[in-house]
């Protein structure tokens, strides 16, 4: 039972056999399109292949090298002249020529307005804390004049009210002197 190792293709007939002169075995397409591709080794060990077997006949690996960049490079102007050709004539090949270049345009703006948001996003974020900590910082110093001015006023002299005021957080209950209050609520 001969098997190809490329393939893994089971009971290869005697007419699509192939055995390499370092005795692999391998079918008749397979080490053909090893061949094609421009390889000279084995497949399996790497060894160069001068001669191979089919049909108990021998033959002898002669393989054509053309210059691979001479060949990619008339493949390239080939198919630039091609594409232009198709844009000069053919409407719906300018029309996806033309938006492939609007959706690169459209990519690139949208990236960078992302990447703009982003920053502005950053520094407001950073804005915000340093606004809270002025606002605490002018809370703190609020409450401390508050409590430093009701020790300086002699509350059992004055007439006033009381008033409860909501801060957002806690009710304070606050005292307005009489004059003030008047002057304020009237």
């Amino acid at each position: 039972m001969n098997s190809c190792t490329i393939c893994m293709k089971e009971d290869i007939i005697d007419e699509d056999i192939y055995t390499t002169d370092c005795n692999h075995i391998f079918c008749k397409q397979c080490l053909d399109d090893w061949f094609k591709r421009g390889n000279k080794s084995c497949p399996l060990c790497r060894s160069e292949i001068n001669i191979y077997k089919h049909k108990d006949e021998n033959y002898k690996l002669i393989i054509y090298e053309r210059n691979i960049e001479i060949q990619r490079n008339e493949i390239n102007l080939n198919d630039a002249r091609i594409l232009r050709a198709l844009i000069n004539t053919d409407v719906v090949t300018r029309s996806l020529v033309y938006q492939n270049f609007r959706l690169r345009f459209f990519t690139f703006f949208m990236t960078l307005g992302f990447f703009f948001f982003l920053n502005t996003c950053i520094n407001y974020s950073s804005e915000y804390d340093k606004l809270n900590d002025k606002y605490e910082t002018c809370m703190n110093e609020n409450n401390n004049m508050t409590t430093e001015l009701s020790e300086c006023i002699n509350l059992n002299d004055m007439k006033g009210n009381y008033i409860s005021i909501y801060n957002g957080k806690t009710l304070v209950r606050c005292f307005y002197p009489e004059q003030l209050y008047y002057t304020c609520f009237n």
